[in-house]
């Protein structure tokens, strides 16, 4: 089992958060270097993530995703465009926003050195004001 500080990856413990990529989790061994590469020689991980993590929106189970906060050296915080409180909504070309915390994982988290599409929103759910913009990621934070 975890320590109550390091929230699973999708875990039924913590249903209120979700982990998509953690820094501190298994960096000892290659970690990537400035560019977000690994490590000369270093064999690259199966699975990786952006360096984000989650918090489900307390409304309701299925309003989405909210930034709580990013992986210092991640590509969601190297990008500059993500920012706590944002809303995932979509991960390519599928709304997250009804999907469970299972259903999604498999949509942000993938092999190390691919690209992910995430559409975020700004400002209040419903708000037809709320600012909406792509960025693509490449996974490169290894999990554990």
């Amino acid at each position: 089992l975890a320590s109550p500080s390091a929230p699973q990856l999708l875990s039924p413990l913590a249903p209120n958060r979700l982990l998509v990529a953690q820094a501190e989790r298994k960096q000892n061994a290659s970690p990537p270097t400035r560019s977000g590469m690994l490590a000369k020689g270093a064999a690259p991980p199966t699975m990786a993530g952006v360096g984000i993590v989650f918090q489900r929106e307390t409304r309701s189970e299925h309003d989405g995703l909210v930034v709580e906060k990013l992986t210092p050296g991640g590509p969601a915080l190297n990008s500059r465009r993500i920012e706590a409180k944002m809303r995932l909504i979509c991960i390519g070309e599928t709304d997250i926003r009804k999907l469970s915390a299972k259903e999604i994982a498999p949509l942000i988290l993938g092999p190390y050195g691919s690209d992910v599409k995430l559409i975020f929103e700004s400002g209040e759910a419903g708000n037809p004001d709320a600012q909406r913009f792509a960025v693509t990621l490449t996974r490169s934070i290894e999990l554990g």
